[in-house]
C-alpha cells in the first residue's frame, strides 16, 4: 500500500494562529506594564488606608490578569519572531 504524500503548504507554525495588530499589542503591553499594576497598587493602598474590603483579593486578581496578558504577548512575540527570522539560518 502506497503512502499518501502530505503537503507541507498547509502546515502553519505553532504560534502563527495568534495574530494581532501592532496597535492592539501596544495597548495590551501598556495595560500589562503600566495601567493594571497602577490600579492594583492604588486599590491595595487605599483599601488598607480606608478599610475597603477585598484589597488582597482584588490585587491578586489583577495580578492574574496581568500574567495572562503577558502570556498572550509572549506567544505573539514568539510567533512573530520566528516568522521574522525565518531566513536567517540560510545566510
Amino acid at each position: 500500500m502506497a503512502k499518501k504524500k502530505t503537503s507541507k503548504k498547509n502546515v502553519k507554525p505553532a504560534a502563527s494562529f495568534f495574530q494581532i495588530k501592532n496597535r492592539t499589542y501596544d495597548i495590551l503591553k501598556a495595560a500589562a506594564t503600566i495601567i493594571l499594576p497602577g490600579i492594583a497598587a492604588l486599590y491595595a493602598t487605599l483599601a488598607g488606608i480606608w478599610g475597603w474590603g477585598f484589597g488582597d483579593q482584588i490585587d491578586a486578581s489583577i495580578s492574574a490578569v496581568i500574567a495572562f496578558i503577558n502570556v498572550l504577548l509572549g506567544l505573539y512575540i514568539a510567533g512573530s519572531s520566528k516568522a521574522y527570522h525565518k531566513g536567517d539560518a540560510k545566510k
